[in-house]
């Protein structure tokens, strides 16, 4: 198992060559959300300041489809391998979770494929891709793969389509997100996606969207007659019992009441640390970590497991 050492599953990493490409491409920002500044330098220094030990950097939205197949595939594959020699520079202390080039799934399969035996610890997808979800089933065959894998994947959220369409105040990534992340994973609970690929070991962002507050309201569709749902039912499974096969890391997510929720669902021991630097500021980041550590009903075993222990014990299961 890992030190004791805090585990951050949820930091990203704006590198020179990612930024600059978007630019060219004329993108500066997601969801109205400037990209920040990046350096292993300021890395270094807010690991120090959260106490992290370890680190698994990815690229957050919106990943690498611009719209161009080509670009997506060349930037994907540079990026991965800056990752690979990160970790290799810095062993024990970064580590990575692969981009892949979707929504064109054949890339995505080839460039996961070229990654074995890189070290990388996982992948990291969106929630959706130009509009699809993960129940589609164009996205068979890379999930078949994943699972072959057991792989680490960390389901990260981005903006949904039509949501700037919407002229909302607020940036989509403030509520959207957490939105996307829990109408993506009710979409796989109730077409089966984790019932036909059951190895892939799914972390989810910012504790689950507000899986933890609907959860009971999904729960309802376990009784419910209507056809929508015969297949669901005919499994014979609760919605819960699916929640508690995920995991959830904690980055933007430390308040008392989201934890309240996600504990009463699924219990410490499914939970991981997430910081969300540099997109959350470390400021900020410090105030979820602070938190965190004040929330008065956690034992210290149930703060070490969330802190070193449970992601420990996924990073044990083995890399790409």
């Amino acid at each position: 198992m890992a030190g004791r050492g805090r585990i951050d599953f949820h930091t990203h990493f704006v590198p020179d060559i990612y930024r600059e490409t978007l630019a060219a491409a004329g993108i500066a920002s997601v969801g109205r959300v400037p990209f920040p500044q990046w350096s292993l330098d300021g890395l270094f220094e807010g690991m120090e300041q959260l106490g992290i030990a370890r680190s698994l950097l990815s690229i957050s939205a919106p990943g690498v489809d611009f719209g161009d197949p080509v670009l997506a595939i060349d930037l994907a594959r540079r990026t991965n391998d800056l990752l690979v020699q990160l970790k290799a520079d810095h062993p024990g202390v970064i580590g990575g979770l692969a981009t892949l080039p979707l929504p064109d799934v054949p890339a995505a399969m080839a460039e996961l494929a070229r990654l074995e035996g890189s070290g990388l610890e996982g992948v990291i997808l969106l929630t959706s891709s130009q509009g699809r979800y993960w129940s589609d089933p164009v996205f068979a065959p890379l999930l078949e793969m994943l699972d072959a894998k057991g792989a680490l994947v960390l389901l990260h959220p981005g903006v949904p389509a039509g949501a700037e369409a919407l002229g909302l105040t607020l940036p989509p990534p403030i509520l959207e997100f957490v939105f996307d992340t829990t109408r993506c994973v009710a979409e796989m609970i109730f077409t089966g996606i984790f019932d036909r690929y059951p190895n892939i070991r799914w972390v989810l962002s910012h504790l689950g969207g507000t899986l933890p507050f609907v959860a009971w309201r999904l729960s309802m569709m376990e009784h419910s007659p209507r056809p929508a749902y015969a297949e669901f039912n005919a499994r014979g499974r609760s919605v819960q019992s699916y929640l508690k096969r995920l995991y959830y890391d904690t980055a933007v997510s430390a308040g008392p009441a989201s934890l309240d929720a996600a504990l009463s669902l699924v219990g410490p021991e499914r939970l991981v640390f997430g910081s969300d630097i540099p997109f959350l500021p470390f400021a900020f980041a410090q105030k979820t970590l602070a938190a965190l550590e004040d929330y008065e009903w956690l034992t210290p075993e149930a703060r070490d497991a969330i802190d070193f222990g449970t992601g420990g014990k996924l990073l044990e299961v083995g890399a790409l």
